[in-house]
């Protein structure tokens, strides 16, 4: 049975069978405009992009130099993805649909990485989960695989680790079949992702390492992770931000085709996630209009 309720400015509603589903809409009359506000505001990039816990403090110079750097990345970055390694036609079609100027260099536009933004609000604020890397803020390689972990979260209290899968798409069909074609090789991308958890480069959550900093010494693999802590279940959050008019019977009847398996034998928990914003390009042209806005702002706050 399909539920609603409200969540601040936003509706949502549910699904609770094997998985669980979420469609989240949005009823505020200037849509685009309040949600970029929301997003780019420098108090959300900061709790969400960041681990500077004391957040209701006021913002430092430090604190301006580091959002207005996030800001930057979701202007200017671009990843490169060299298109012989994509090697199913499958995929290619929908990169097609998906991507303008598709070719030699195929460039995984910004829209991606701003998907894995809001997935990470959603996931800290409506699910209450940890982030344990703010993959968001991490210098990553041109090369990176088109299929890596989108963000990290644990619930300390459960001792369960998320892993999340975020596309950003033109419409759900495609959305849908990206995820599954992600989720054909996920166990070998979060036995990958373990490295990164126990990279002391990265930035992690300092709540996860008080709790499981010894575990992380100790293990060398996932594997033995999950034997030492003695780990029963392991969460998959999927997010699908897509353009298109969709009604609720629709969007939930397209989620249900995702394929879920049973990752490292444990119990698999799967929460699936539809951001619709109807029309890609108005969210993108509200978006850098607003980033830009704020990235005016900070600097006149630098200057007090």
């Amino acid at each position: 049975m399909i539920t609603c309720s409200r969540f601040q400015d936003f509706d949502v509603y549910s699904e609770y069978t094997e998985k669980q589903f979420r469609y989240i809409h949005i009823t505020q009359p200037d849509f685009y405009g309040k949600l970029c506000e929301y997003l780019l505001s420098p108090e959300i990039i900061n709790a969400h992009t960041t681990f500077n816990i004391d957040v209701e403090t006021e913002l430092s110079i430090e604190n301006y130099r580091e959002i207005y750097d996030r800001l930057i990345q979701f202007i200017d970055f671009e990843k490169v993805i060299n298109v012989n390694d994509l090697l199913d036609p499958s995929l290619k079609a929908i990169l097609d649909a998906e991507l303008i100027n598709f070719s030699t260099d195929l460039r995984k536009d910004k829209w991606g990485r701003v998907g894995e933004y809001i997935f990470n609000i959603i996931l800290d604020t409506y699910f209450n989960l940890d982030c344990v890397i703010r993959k968001f803020a991490l210098n990553t390689s041109p090369n990176m695989p088109v299929y890596g972990i989108d963000t990290v979260h644990c619930s300390l209290e459960n001792k369960c680790l998320f892993f999340g899968e975020s596309k950003f798409v033109s419409n759900l069909s495609n959305g849908v079949e990206l995820i599954n074609k992600s989720l054909e090789k996920y166990e070998a991308q979060i036995s990958k992702e373990y490295f990164n958890i126990t990279n002391t480069n990265f930035r992690r959550n300092p709540k996860f390492l008080d709790e499981f900093q010894k575990y992380l010494n100790l293990c060398y693999t996932f594997s033995e992770f999950i034997d030492e802590l003695k780990i029963e279940t392991i969460g998959i959050p999927i997010f699908i931000a897509h353009a298109g008019n969709y009604n609720t019977t629709d969007i939930f009847n397209e989620l249900r085709k995702i394929k879920k398996k049973t990752l490292f034998g444990l119990k698999t928990e799967y929460i699936v996630i539809s951001f619709p914003v109807i029309n890609k390009e108005n969210f993108r042209k509200a978006f850098v209009t607003e980033a830009n806005h704020q990235l005016e702002e900070i600097k006149k706050c630098q200057k007090r």
